[in-house]
């Protein structure tokens, strides 16, 4: 568990590696990764993520939460300090996307 990492500093660091890559070197085929562009893949409105990034706590229920994890995996749910779903049934609606370009 990742007790000592909040969940908004984990987001914006998914944010950074993202927009820049895994080594803060800038995507040279993607100069333009705006946090709404950011937004847009995650499938998650830009007022609800700026607010996740500011230390709001999402509901995991939510389908923008879900949205989130599809892209980002289940580790969000470490950040928030809960139990990741276990059984297949509550896993049902997880389907990673694997695209990483946006098209924008």
């Amino acid at each position: 568990m990742a007790e000592h990492i909040s969940f908004a500093y984990w987001l914006k660091h998914r944010y950074a590696d993202w927009r820049y890559g895994p080594l803060g070197i800038r995507q040279l085929t993607h100069p333009e990764r705006r946090i709404s562009v950011f937004s847009r893949w995650l499938d998650v409105e830009l007022d609800v993520l700026v607010c996740w990034m500011s230390g709001d706590r999402p509901d995991p229920n939510s389908d923008q939460f879900k949205n989130l994890v599809s892209r980002l995996g289940f580790r969000a749910y470490d950040f928030l300090e809960m139990p990741r779903p276990a059984k297949p049934s509550l896993r049902a609606w997880y389907r990673p996307k694997t695209s990483q370009t946006s098209s924008n």
